[in-house]
Order: structure tokens, then sequence, then C-alpha cells
């Protein structure tokens, strides 16, 4: 039997929690070597800006094994139906039998998140309070979530290009214990935090690295195109680098292989990655003034990984539809 789980059957199981120490887990196996995952491929359609990405993984000490398939539809905005889309399918990894089919739309945005409360677990100062957040969307739902797990958060401070974005965003995020602010400026946020995430599909930078405070830890996490980018060269220049994966970013990010390109940095600058930090192979941060950036373009082990976690939970809770194919 396959169990299908819809969007609103993962809004009912997911927890931050769950998925920080799945994702986690998946990237310290991936840097012993016992998780495998393919640069991700883009098919495009032709003489559109539309692409599907087929995202596959195995992690076998987690007995996971799929493959993520995201879509990339811009021209979806002029319909009103989103751009980004995903769905998961997982196989029994000793058999390859299809195992379940999963909505990813939710999976990626708790994903996303996990990973870089992950970074900011290791990277960030052990005082940071302030969490700044550049995008008022979905994942900056998910990010105060998932940091606020890992950080004693007390000041959340928000700047999006659309006023009405950032208010509901805080509106629905109000909790005790936390001052928001939405803030005029990019600037005025990166000037204020602790902690930093760029959450935006930006071409061009709105972060600049003349912003920067001693002791800043950025989650940039918003593009994965080659050509665009959300930060600027002196902010990577000035930066410790983190990446969820080498090879991924040197394909996919254009915040790094832009100042790449300029000769401002080299490929070594970016060359530790996350697993490698949570088995303290490399160290996350080196002093209290040091800059530190998680630099992540998405990964399929932080997708399978999820995926297998919550086909758990949910064939234990009995949630879901399990059909023959």
């Amino acid at each position: 039997m396959v169990l299908i789980l819809s969007r609103s059957n993962v809004r009912d199981i997911i927890s931050i929690s769950d998925v920080i120490a799945s994702v986690e887990r998946a990237h310290s196996l991936h840097a012993k070597g016992l998780a495998v995952q393919p640069n991700r491929a883009t098919v495009n359609v032709t003489g559109t800006s539309n692409a599907i990405l087929p995202m596959p993984a195995t992690i076998r000490d987690m007995q996971a094994a799929g493959m993520k398939l995201l879509s990339i539809f811009p021209s979806n905005r002029e319909t009103g139906l989103p751009a980004l889309s995903a769905v998961v399918v997982l196989v029994d990894i000793k058999s390859g039998r299809c195992e379940a089919v999963l909505d990813g739309g939710l999976l990626t945005a708790f994903r996303t998140a996990a990973a870089s409360a992950i970074a900011t677990k290791y990277m960030a100062r052990t005082d940071a309070r302030v969490l700044g957040l550049v995008g008022a969307g979905l994942e900056a739902r998910t990010h105060l979530n998932a940091i606020s797990t890992i950080r004693p958060i007390d000041t959340v401070l928000v700047w999006s290009r659309s006023k009405a974005t950032a208010e509901k965003f805080v509106s629905d995020s109000r909790r005790s214990g936390i001052l928001f602010e939405i803030l005029d400026t990019p600037k005025d946020v990166v000037l204020k935090s602790d902690i930093l995430c760029t959450l935006t599909p930006s071409k061009t930078p709105i972060v600049l690295g003349s912003w920067f405070a001693p002791g800043l830890h950025i989650n940039a996490v918003g593009t994965h195109w080659i050509d665009f980018r959300e930060i600027d060269s002196e902010a990577v220049a000035r930066s410790r680098v983190v990446c969820d994966s080498r090879t991924a970013n040197e394909l996919e990010c254009g915040d790094l292989m832009i100042p790449v390109a300029e000769g401002l940095i080299t490929r070594e600058h970016f060359h530790d990655e996350l697993g490698q930090v949570i088995n303290q192979e490399v160290d996350g941060r080196r002093s209290h003034e040091e800059i530190t950036m998680y630099q992540s373009v998405g990964v399929a082990i932080q997708d399978i990984a999820t995926a297998q976690m919550l086909v758990k939970v949910a064939r234990d809770k009995g949630i879901g539809l399990e059909v023959e194919l």
C-alpha cells in the first residue's frame, strides 16, 4: 500500500522540532559519506521561464529514499497560482517499491527553516536575541518558529516590499515575550539584528555587506539561481561562509558565484558544509566578533529525511490515505 499525504495532512502532523532533528541527522550522515544526493537538474519548459527540478536522495541509515519534484512556474503569478509547488515520492529502501506520496510545499518551507535553525545553533553568537527577517512570507513564519526553538529570541525585526504582507506576518505571529517591529528598509533590519535571514527571490542585492556589524550571523536562503542574489559581494567576502552543499552552491548560488567571477573570493571561501560543522570537523563560529553566513540553495537529503519522518508519524497516527497503485 502507498500512503498519500495531502497538504492538510502534512500541516496536521508536522512539527518544527521533529524536522530540525531529521534534517540535522541527514546532514551529519551526508558529511560522513552515508547519504547520496546528485546535483539538482533543471528541466526548462521550452519558450518559457518555467521549469521542473527533480531532486533524488538516499539516506541508508535513516531508511529513506526517494525524490522531490519541484516546479517553478513564474508565469503562475499572472493567474494567481503559486509560483512554486512540490511533491515528494518515497520508495522503500530495501525493495524500491513506492512507499508514499506527499505534498511538498509546506515540507519544503519547514525543512529550509530547520536547516537555517541548525546553522544558527552552531554559528550564531550564544547571546544572540534579535532576529531580523528580510521578507515576510511563508518562509518568514517557518524561520521564526524554527530559530526561536534554538535561541531565546526577544525581538523580531521585519521588512517586506509589501507593507501589508509585513503587517499580516506580525499579526499572525505575535506571541508573548517577543517584540515585533516592521522597519522601513532592509538596512534598518540588518543594522539592528543579531541573526539575519534573507528570504526573498531578489535578482539584485538588497542586503549590503557594508551594513554588517561584528558578530552578525546570516542565513541566506531566498534564491538558488546562478544569476540571482539577495546579498552583495562585500557581504560574502566579509563573512565566514558555510554551505548546505558546496557543489550545489557552485552550480546554483549567485550570492557566491558572482563574487567568484569578480575575483573577490575563491571557491575555498565556502569550502565547509553544514554537516561538517554538525560533526565538529570544522568550527561554526571562531570568535565573538566573526561574521558568519549560512548559504543554502536547498538539497534533497533535507526533503527525503523530512518526508520519511512525516510518513512514520502519519502511520502511527492513522493519518492519510492508503491506496494500492
